[in-house]
Order: C-alpha cells, then structure tokens, then sequence
C-alpha cells in the first residue's frame, strides 16, 4: 500500500486576492512543483504497481485540506528558496488570508494497494 500526493492538484484559494495576489500565489505553488523530482507519483502509483507485476490492485483518492496556516501541508515560505522580497511579500498574503478565515488550500491524495501472489509449483 502508498499514498502519495498528485501535486498537479495543488490548489490554493484565491478569489479574496487582487491579480498580484493571484499571480504572487500561483508562483509560489509551480515553484513547489517544479522542485519535486517526481510531481505526479501519486497518479502514477497504479502504473507503477501493475508493472511491479502486483495484482489485486485498487485506487481510492481523496482530498487533503487545510483550512488554516497552522493545519497547511506546505513548506512555510521561511523555508522556501525564493527571494527574499518574494518571501515577505507571499507570506504577508497567506498570513492576511489565514487572519480574515478564508485561507483553504487542497491536493488530492492517492491510496493505492496491491498483492504479490506467490508462485506456487
């Protein structure tokens, strides 16, 4: 059994943001993307089960959310290696969405599994 995320579902609310909000947000989000060396494993896992020869193989998926600053599955933007002007202008954004209660932010979560069946002679 694997969970991994699909990070091509990375999403971000944004409709409380001016066009700079949006744009500084959207940034930030393919720059979490374009740093993970495999962005779509989570979708990949029942490819990658049924070329491991498994059988029985079943996907579920389900959305992870996080409503608030403290419950978010992103790196805090401290942690980031973008610029420092970047930093501080993204990170007022997201503290300014969390303080008005309208920070949400999702990516859906794939559960795969599979068996081994033994050869049996």
């Amino acid at each position: 059994m694997a969970c991994e995320p699909h990070w091509g579902t990375l999403s971000i609310d944004t409709s409380s943001l001016d066009e700079g909000g949006k744009e500084a947000i959207l940034r930030h989000i393919n720059r979490i993307k374009s740093n993970l060396k495999n962005p779509d494993l989570g979708i990949s896992l029942k490819a990658l089960f049924k070329k491991a020869g498994l059988d029985e193989v079943k996907t579920s998926a389900f959305a992870a959310v996080a409503d608030s600053l403290a419950a978010t599955f992103l790196y805090p933007v401290e942690h980031t290696t973008i610029p420092e002007e970047e930093k501080v202008i993204l990170q007022e954004i997201l503290e300014r969405l969390d303080k008005e209660g309208v920070y949400c932010a999702s990516i859906c979560l794939f559960v795969v599994s599979g068996v081994k069946r033994e050869n049996v002679d």
